[in-house]
């Protein structure tokens, strides 16, 4: 999952526009730095969560100091949530989603200060305002780091993705959009064709949906 927003830093005199990325393999990692390699990306470890925000704090600071006026482009190696709270459950094992994993979904804890990377991000950077921008696309339903990003992140615009895949987030945008008096809107949506010959029952898949969601509070 990505967060964007400009700036990051509440106290920043000059605005750093920011792309903030959690990846949980390393070899996905490991391929991102070369593919974004010509965006000078830096690579920090989401844990401990302990000092994260200071850690980030540095990286803006640098970008600041430097005068550059290209995006902040930050790899964070780690869970967005804590992960060790929720051992083996809605598929925060960081494999992908399995049958057992729904026995007990939805049981996992509101992470406090200093357990969830995701919210001790959003509790320094956003505050009170509003995440300007966030890419939902994980390998399971994503209800821990939905949990998260709703309650303490307070996004205004949602980008999700394989929203039409079983036990993907395409529930997201149904929870946003059918609650009663919503301010979120769904203003974009297509599709992807993976463009390769799925055999079998495995065709079902073989077209991903995206949809585009706005909040339009005042």
């Amino acid at each position: 999952e990505a967060l964007c927003g400009q700036p990051l830093s509440p106290v920043s005199k000059v605005p750093v526009p920011t792309l903030l990325s959690f990846e949980g393999e390393p070899d996905a990692i490991n391929a991102a730095m070369k593919k974004l390699n010509s965006w000078s990306p830096e690579l920090l470890e989401a844990s401990p969560v302990l000092g994260l925000t200071s850690r980030l704090q540095q990286a803006l600071s640098r970008s600041e100091e430097s005068g550059s006026t290209s995006p902040l482009l930050l790899l964070l190696f780690g869970s967005a949530y804590p992960s060790d709270l929720c051992t083996s459950l809605c598929g925060q094992t960081g494999r992908f989603w399995t049958s057992d994993d729904v026995k007990r979904c939805f049981h996992c804890p509101d992470p406090v200060a200093n357990q969830s990377a995701l919210k001790d991000i959003c509790d320094t950077f956003v505050g009170g305002s509003m995440l300007d921008l966030v890419i939902l696309d994980v390998a399971h339903p994503g209800i821990e780091e939905w949990f998260v990003l709703e309650k303490y992140c307070n996004p205004r615009h949602i980008f999700l993705l394989n929203t039409n895949m079983p036990l993907h987030q395409g529930w997201v945008a149904d929870r946003l959009l059918r609650a009663n008096g919503s301010p979120w809107r769904e203003v974009l949506s297509g599709k992807v064709n993976w463009g390769y010959d799925f055999p079998r029952m495995l065709d079902l898949v073989s077209v991903s949906d995206w949809r585009f969601l706005v909040n339009f509070q005042v």
